[in-house]
């Protein structure tokens, strides 16, 4: 883990592309106890089940690379000819560009709920930092400890080491 309990980039890229495999095999075996009691190509779209929770915790980019797998995980076990990436029939080719398509954009849409949690939770730290240090002004408190309640919000919102105030 890097600073912030942020993993650095390759590591995070391989832990999501890791994920990304296990889940779209996951829904793959799920289809396969399935298809006996219905069409495949109706159950195309539990492929999402592999794309959402990529989307929302590595990010967009890893969402379409769970969205490509997924789709040629399912062409290749559920579309005639099967064992083949070939597609014979312009139905299930639809249905592969509609899984496509609909992968990318709910994995866009997850990802971009993920980014305004992480804005949202931003905002109310710093709310929160506002209002101990209004308390404190509303209070009478001292210049000098307002001062520096105001340097340790200060510092503790961007993340620095030290953070000094000086007049």
């Amino acid at each position: 883990m890097g600073p912030g309990g942020v993993m650095p980039p390759m590591p995070r890229w391989l832990s999501g592309l890791l994920a990304t495999v296990v889940l779209v095999a996951a829904v793959s075996g799920l289809l396969v106890l399935v298809e006996p009691h219905a069409p495949a190509l109706s159950l195309s779209v539990l492929y999402l089940l592999a794309v959402v929770p990529v989307a929302i915790v590595w990010g967009v980019r890893q969402a379409m690379v769970a969205s490509l797998l997924s789709t040629t995980a399912f062409a290749y076990l559920f579309l005639s000819p099967r064992r083949s990436l070939e597609v014979d029939d312009s139905r299930s080719l639809l249905v592969l560009l509609a899984l496509l398509l609909t992968s990318v954009v709910v994995g866009e849409l997850a990802a971009r709920l993920r980014r305004g949690a992480r804005a949202s939770a931003r905002l109310a730290e710093e709310q929160a930092a506002l209002r101990r240090v209004a308390t404190l002004v509303a209070q009478s408190t001292a210049p000098a400890e307002v001062f520096e309640a105001v340097t340790r919000e200060v510092g503790l919102r961007s993340g620095a080491d030290l953070a000094r105030m000086e007049r």
